[in-house]
C-alpha cells in the first residue's frame, strides 16, 4: 500500500488542527470499529440517502487522529480500488493499526466464501443502466471532478453478469401484473384492443435492429414487444412485418380469441400479413397516420393556381375528414360516402346527392348539418360547378384523394383508436437506448425492457389513482400553428430502478463461487488502481505476444523466428479490422461506450488463441530445421 499523496507514509505532528469529529464516550472506543449505529441516534430529514460525496482532505483530517493516546503523530495509507478506498493508519506513538474503508463487500449466502466486490460498484453499475447512460459518459463526470472510477471491464462484467439479469427478473414481475389487470379488463369486456408500431435503432436506413411495440388501446399498458436483427449476408426482408408477425404470434399465445382489433400504420405489408395469418382479428389504419399523409400532400399543393379557389377550405376539409372516420363508427362504404360529401356541399348541395350522377350516393344523399349552422357560421364563398376554374380545383382534390388508394382505405381507418401512444412509448424507449449509439442485441433487450418498465409504472399508477394531473400548460404547436394544452401529472415514481439494484446483490449473493472481484488484478486498463505503483513490464499500453508468455514463465526458450506465413496472415488480419473500422466509420456508428465488453473479451480471446497455434505451428518447423541442420552436418 502506498500513502495518499505520496509513496511515503504521512506523518502528523501532534500539534496541528484539532480535528472537528467528537470521540465516544467510551475511552477504548475505536471509531473503526463502530460499522452500525442506531438509527435514533443520527438526526436527519426524512429523506435518507445511502450514498454522499466527500472531499479526501476532511476524511483525511478525521481518520489521522489516534483515539487511543489522542495524538496526531500518525501514518497513513490510502489505496483505491475503483471507487472503493481503503484506508490505514498507524500510530507512530501507541503502535496502534487501525483500517476504514468507504463501502461493504457484498454479501454472500455460501458459508465461507470469500467476497471482493464492493456494493458501490454494482450499484453504480445498476444506476448507470437503469438511467438510460453510458459507462463513458458518466467516466467523465468523475474525471472531472478528480475521483476515482472502476474500470470499463469491471463495470461490463457486473452488468452483464448481473444487471440485465435483474432487469429481467423484474421485467417478467410486471409483465405478471400487467397480464392480470388485462384479464380482469376481458372478463369485463369480453374483448381486448390492441395497436402497435414498430421503431429502428438508427435514425437511417442502416438498422440493425428492429423493434415492434404492442400496446393495449385502452390502458395504454404495453403488453409485447419483439426485436429482429438484420444479420449480415441475409437476403434484406421487411423487419418491421416480421417482427411484428412475431409480436403478434407471442400475444395470440397469451390472449387468443379475445384480441378483437389491431391498429397499425398504414402498412400495406402489415395489412397483407393480418389478413393472411389472423384473419379473425380486426385490422385497422391510425387515423393520425392516414390524415397527416394527406393533409402534407395538400397543404404541398395549396398555393398551386390550380388549388386556389379552395385554399379557404382546406382546414375545413381536414377537419371533415376526421368527422367522416368518427361518425362512421367502422363502416366502410359510409365513411367513404361522407368523404365524398364534402364535394357537394363545397358546391353548395346538401340534398338530394343522388340526383348528381358524378357518383352513386346510396347511403349519404344529404348533408347532416342544419340550414342555420350555415347562417350563423362564417363560412368561405360555395364554389361554382359551372365555373371551369373551381371544377378544377375540385379534380384536383379528388385527384389527391383517389391517390394511392386514400378514398377506398378510410374505411378500414379505426374509429376509436389511435397509435399516437406507441409513438410516445417509442420516443421514451429512445431515452434508454438512444438511436446515436450501436448496441449489442443483449443490451438493446435490456433497455427495451427497462422503457416498458418505465412505461407500465407510469401506467398503472394512474389506474391506481396514484398518478393524477395536477396542471395544465399552454404551448404553442408549431405544426397545427395553433395554441395547446399539455397536462402536467403528479411526479414519476421510479422505483423499479431500486429494485433493480437490489436484485442485483441478490444475484451477487447467491452465487455459489465467488469467481468475480473488482480488484485491480483483472483490469484492462488499471483505471482503479488510481495510486498503486504498477510493475513496469505489466504498465505498457501495449504487450507483445512473447513477453506476455515470457512474464508468465511459459515463454518458449527456442529464439527460432516465426514463419512467413504467420507474418502474412497477421498483417491480412490487420488490413481486415482497419476495413472494417473504415467502415464502420463511413455509416456514422459507433460501438456503445457501455456494450464494450464483447470487441474486450473477444480480443483477449483470440489473442490468447493465436498464441497457441504459434506455439503449435512452431514445434514441428523447429525439429524439421534441427533434422536438417545435423543432415548438412553429416554431410559436411
Amino acid at each position: 500500500m502506498i500513502s495518499d499523496d505520496s509513496s511515503e507514509p504521512t506523518e502528523v505532528d501532534s500539534g496541528s488542527e484539532e480535528s472537528d469529529f467528537q470521540r465516544p464516550g467510551h475511552e477504548e472506543a475505536d471509531p473503526m470499529e463502530i460499522d452500525d449505529v442506531d438509527e435514533a441516534e443520527i438526526s436527519e430529514k426524512p429523506q435518507q440517502y445511502n450514498l454522499i460525496l466527500c472531499e479526501k482532505e476532511k476524511l483525511v483530517k478525521l481518520l489521522q487522529k489516534c483515539w487511543k493516546c489522542e495524538t496526531r503523530k500518525t501514518e497513513m495509507d490510502i489505496v483505491y480500488h475503483g471507487l472503493n478506498m481503503n484506508i490505514s493508519v498507524f500510530c507512530v506513538s501507541c503502535q496502534r493499526r487501525w483500517y476504514w474503508s468507504n463501502t461493504k463487500k457484498c454479501e454472500r449466502e455460501q458459508s465461507g466464501s470469500n467476497s471482493k466486490l464492493s456494493r458501490i460498484h454494482i450499484l453504480l453499475t445498476s444506476a448507470i443502466i437503469t438511467t438510460g447512460n453510458g459507462f463513458q459518459n458518466v467516466k467523465q463526470l468523475f474525471d472531472v471532478l478528480k475521483s476515482p472510477f472502476f474500470s470499463a471491464r469491471t463495470f461490463n462484467r457486473l452488468k452483464e453478469k448481473y444487471v440485465y439479469e435483474a432487469v429481467d427478473i423484474q421485467y417478467k414481475k410486471q409483465a405478471n401484473v400487467v397480464k392480470e389487470l388485462l384479464c380482469e379488463t376481458t372478463d369485463n369486456n369480453g374483448t381486448l384492443n390492441v395497436m402497435g408500431d414498430g421503431s429502428f435503432d438508427t435514425p437511417g436506413h442502416s438498422a440493425l435492429y428492429c423493434r415492434y411495440v404492442i400496446m393495449e388501446a385502452v390502458t395504454k399498458l404495453v403488453v409485447e414487444f419483439e426485436i429482429l436483427r438484420h444479420k449480415s449476408g441475409e437476403k434484406k426482408v421487411n423487419m418491421e412485418t416480421e417482427a411484428c408477425e412475431k409480436a403478434f404470434e407471442n400475444l395470440m399465445v397469451t390472449y387468443d380469441s379475445a384480441i378483437e382489433s389491431f391498429t397499425t400504420d398504414r402498412s400495406i405489408s402489415v395489412a397483407s400479413m393480418m389478413a393472411h395469418n389472423f384473419p379473425d382479428v380486426t385490422h385497422y389504419f391510425d387515423s393520425w397516420h392516414y390524415i397527416r399523409s394527406l393533409a402534407l400532400e395538400i397543404m404541398k399543393k395549396k398555393d398551386q393556381k390550380q388549388l386556389l379557389p379552395l385554399k379557404p377550405w382546406i382546414r375545413r376539409f381536414i377537419n371533415h375528414v376526421y368527422w367522416s372516420i368518427q361518425s362512421s363508427g367502422g363502416h366502410d362504404e359510409m365513411a367513404k360516402e361522407k368523404l365524398l360529401s364534402f364535394f357537394m356541399h363545397v358546391a353548395d348541395i346538401h340534398e338530394d346527392f343522388q340526383n348528381y350522377g358524378w357518383y352513386d350516393f346510396k347511403i349519404v344523399t344529404s348533408c347532416e348539418h342544419k340550414e342555420s349552422d350555415d347562417v350563423n357560421r362564417k363560412t368561405p364563398d360555395f364554389l361554382d360547378t359551372k365555373n371551369p376554374l373551381h371544377v378544377k380545383a375540385l379534380n384536383a382534390l379528388l385527384a389527391v384523394i383517389e391517390k394511392g388508394g386514400r378514398c377506398d382505405a378510410i374505411g378500414k381507418v379505426s374509429p376509436y383508436f389511435a397509435t399516437s401512444a406507441v409513438e410516445s412509448f417509442n420516443a421514451r424507449a429512445g431515452f434508454y437506448a438512444s438511436k446515436k449509439r450501436f448496441y449489442s442485441q443483449k443490451g438493446f433487450n435490456s433497455r427495451t425492457q427497462l422503457a416498458v418498465l418505465d412505461w407500465n409504472s407510469k401506467q398503472i399508477d394512474e389506474l391506481n389513482g396514484k398518478r393524477v394531473v395536477i396542471a395544465e400548460k399552454k404551448f404553442f404547436n408549431k405544426t397545427t400553428k395553433q395554441w395547446s394544452v399539455r397536462k402536467q401529472k403528479t411526479e414519476a415514481d421510479y422505483a423499479f430502478r431500486n429494485e433493480i439494484a437490489d436484485t442485483s446483490l441478490q444475484l451477487y449473493a447467491k452465487e455459489r463461487i465467488a469467481t468475480h472481484s473488482d480488484e485491480p488484478e483483472g483490469e484492462d486498463d488499471g483505471s482503479d488502481c488510481d495510486e498503486h505503483e504498477i510493475d513496469e513490464e505489466l504498465s505498457k499500453d501495449v504487450f507483445e505476444v512473447d513477453d506476455i508468455w515470457d512474464h508468465l514463465g511459459m515463454g518458449d526458450s527456442d529464439e527460432e523466428e516465426e514463419s512467413v506465413g504467420d507474418e502474412e496472415e497477421e498483417e491480412e488480419n490487420e488490413e481486415e479490422k482497419e476495413d472494417s473500422d473504415d467502415i464502420m466509420e463511413g455509416e456514422g456508428m459507433r460501438m456503445d461506450d457501455d456494450e464494450e465488453e464483447e470487441e474486450e473479451e473477444k480480443e483477449e480471446e483470440d489473442e490468447i488463441e493465436e498464441v497457441i497455434k504459434k506455439k503449435k505451428k512452431r514445434e514441428p518447423k523447429k525439429k524439421t530445421r534441427k533434422g536438417t541442420k545435423a543432415i548438412h552436418q553429416e554431410s559436411s
